[in-house]
């Protein structure tokens, strides 16, 4: 099986690290958790880079994936030269639309 390489955007990584310390400030292991469950999406899109939808609504782009992860977050990306790219990484408890642009 071929596995597209997976990116990390500066800004996915920032929000990654902004939910880690979100949720460690209440229940580390369950930060860490938190980053096993989020590792594994990315070795499970790397191997099925379609496992996200388009939702043209949020992004106005077809060519923008979202792949929801553990019912309260949400990664979005975009495929391009046999590359993943995630530009973010966002929770449900966040206002989507207004990070996004829309």
């Amino acid at each position: 099986m071929n596995r597209l390489k997976i990116i990390i955007t500066d800004r996915a990584q920032s929000d990654i690290r902004k939910i880690k310390n979100y949720i460690s400030k209440d229940n580390k292991s369950a930060s860490k958790s938190f980053a096993i469950k989020l590792k594994n999406s990315f070795i499970n899109l790397s191997a099925y880079p379609r496992l996200g939808k388009s939702r043209p609504e949020f992004s106005g782009n077809t060519n923008i994936l979202f792949l929801p992860v553990m019912k309260n977050y949400l990664v979005v990306y975009y495929i391009s030269q046999e590359k993943i790219y995630i530009v973010r990484v966002l929770s449900n408890y966040q206002n989507i639309c207004s990070i996004l642009n829309l």
